[in-house]
Formats: C-alpha cells, structure tokens, sequence
C-alpha cells in the first residue's frame, strides 16, 4: 500500500507485516513510522501533506506526523480497518471498517464526531470535493450517501455484488461505483439537498428535544445540556458557541421537556433527577435513585412523575421539588412513563404487568 503526498515531496508506504515508512523525494530521506501489529490496509495524506492516517487488520487508526514518522495518537475500532480518507480542509477523517461501522474523527483531537452504522462489512469510503457527501459500499450490496456534517443516510442504491470501489467526480455531480462481479454504476447526486445549517457538540450527542411552544431546542452529549434558541438555530453552523446550562459528573441518560416548555427534566446514569427552570436559569436537585427513574411531566407542567426499578410511581412538585405523593408502589421494574391529556392521569409500562395507573 503506497501513497503520494499532495505536495509531491513524499512517498508512504504501509506494509504487510505493519511498518509504514516514508521516503522524501527531495532531500532522500527515509524514516520509519509507527508499526500496526498486522497488515496495513490504507494509507492517506492530509491535504496540507503535514499527516498521514493508517489503518489495518489490528483494528487500530494511526496519525503520524509526516516530518518526523512520530505517532500523534491512535483510534480503536472495533475490527479491522479497511479504508479511511481524510476531508478536503483535513480537520476531520473517516473510518470504515469490518465492525459494520462509520466513524468521523476529529483531525485534531482524535475524538469520534459521528458514527454511522452499515449491514455488513465495509470495503470503501470517499468524500465529496466539497466535503458535504460520505460515500460509503461494502459486502451489504448496497452504495450509500451520508451528509457528513450531521450523519444522516441521504439514499442508498442496491447493487449487484459486494460494493469494492467509489469515486467522486472532481465537480462533485456524479459518484461512480465498482463492484466485485465487475459492474460499474455511475449516478447523478447534483440534486442532493445540502444542510443549510448545523451544529456540532464536541463529543456524542445524546439527546434532542423541541420545546412545545417551538421557540427552543434542548441538546445534550454525555454530561452536558445546551439551550439553544430559534435565532441561534437559524443562523449556528459548526461548533456549538453557547456555555452550556448544565454540567453533570455522571452520564446523562434522558432529558424531557415540560408541555408549557417552563421546565427541563433529566436523568443520570447515578440515578441523580433535576429540573431545570427555563426562565430563572436555576436548577434543582429532585431526588437521587439507587438506579435511573422513568420521567414524565404531568399535561399541566405542575408535577414531575418518576418510576423506578422498585416499581414506586412518585409525583414531584416541580416549583419546589418537594414530593407530593406516592401514586403505586408495585413490585415490578418501571421502564417508562407518560402522561395523560386529563393531569390526573398516568401510564407506566414494566415487566409484564398491566400498563395503566390509578387516578389519584
């Protein structure tokens, strides 16, 4: 496997015992690189030519810096790595590999933006010329376009055989595929909408929600919530900017909104429950379970129901937190909650058990 720099100053080459080796054509130096443990399948330069990522059958992605063959970090997947390219600015790459997984992967930092997941082991991956596209194939049959800011499947195309090869045309219009029983198929994606915008977390974005009353959205990623409104929705593109308005030890699990969008429920992976106050900024500290509750605001945003893996339904005073009464205790795990048009109703589903609750 060998690869020419976009400069032209050096040649890369990754072997099948693992060694990757640079050599400069301009002064004649050689240097070696980091060693995978098993063949390497893919080698790439970073457009400005200063990096080079690798991947192979010891299911590990290596950068490298190119002056010096220095590692700068490595990235786990979790089977071998069959193909990886990096974007046309060389802030982020991708990795495609037999774990039926596609990860983009910050340049920088080495930390995953998005995964997207396939139905089969994964050959090839290319980006468009203006970085808006993932094209990914494989052993599903099928040629798949991803929007790379946000992850989402724009369409996918059955094919014949196992999916080998893809290209882009230099103007972006057409994408070509090959395949292993020979067929090469070409396709017009000029009339593929664009994101007109997007934002981005700096690591897993784990929940969305829109307030009921539309004038804002809630997201998280794994410790973290934002408020973001629907100016700062219009106009945001990449990076969220705005501090966020919660910061958690633990993994966030859920957050819900209320109906009249006054108040932010969440949950923790430590069983830790807090409200949120929309107009005041505060936050309030509900109750900690020994396991993470099922949360629901009641129709009328005055009361928070939690359900639990003991099987107690609670209603919570969502002004002062205080509990308000005990609505079932029942011997049954909790799973999940909702709420009834009527404020004094509710529903739990668990464990083979009758999923309705009594009017209190």
């Amino acid at each position: 496997m060998t690869a020419f720099s976009p400069n032209g100053t050096w040649i890369a080459a990754g072997s099948n015992e693992g060694t990757i080796t640079f050599w400069n054509l301009r002064d004649g130096r050689v240097l070696t690189g980091p060693s995978h443990r098993g063949e390497v399948f893919e080698i790439a330069f970073s457009p400005d030519s200063s990096k080079l990522i690798s991947g192979g059958s010891d299911s590990f992605a290596f950068m490298t810096q190119v002056s010096n063959g220095a590692k700068l970090f490595q990235i786990t997947n979790e089977d071998w790595v069959e193909d990886l390219t990096f974007s046309p600015d060389g802030k982020w790459f991708v990795t495609v590999s037999d774990d039926q997984r596609i990860r983009v992967w910050d340049t920088a930092t080495g930390k995953e933006k998005i995964r997207m997941l396939q139905d089969s082991f994964l050959s090839s991956v290319e980006i468009s010329p203006d970085g808006q596209w993932l094209a990914t194939t494989g052993y599903d049959k099928t040629v798949r376009v991803w929007n790379a800011a946000t992850g989402a499947e724009m369409f996918q195309i059955p094919i014949n055989g196992d999916g080998n090869v893809l290209a882009f045309s230099k103007d972006g219009k057409y994408l070509i595929s090959g395949d292993q029983i020979g067929e090469i198929h070409v396709w017009d994606i000029s009339a593929l909408p664009a994101s007109t915008n997007y934002f981005q977390l700096e690591s897993v974005a784990s929940n969305v929600q829109y307030s009921p009353s539309g004038d804002w959205i809630a997201v998280s990623d794994e410790k973290q919530v934002w408020l973001l409104n629907k100016n700062q929705i219009a106009t945001q593109s990449g990076i969220v900017q705005a501090p966020p308005i919660l910061s958690f030890d633990a993994f966030i699990e859920e957050i819900i909104v209320s109906p009249d969008s006054k108040w932010i429920g969440v949950t923790t992976d430590e069983g830790e429950v807090v409200l949120y106050n929309v107009a005041a900024r505060s936050k309030r500290t509900v109750e900690k379970f020994e396991n993470v509750p099922a949360i629901v605001f009641s129709s009328d945003s005055t009361r928070l129901i939690t359900g639990d893996f003991d099987g107690y339904v609670q209603a919570w005073d969502v002004t002062n937190g205080e509990l308000l009464l005990d609505l079932l205790s029942n011997e049954t795990e909790i799973m999940s909650l909702a709420s009834a048009a009527d404020p004094t109703g509710c529903g739990f589903a668990g464990q083979a058990v009758d999923p309705r609750c009594a009017d209190r």
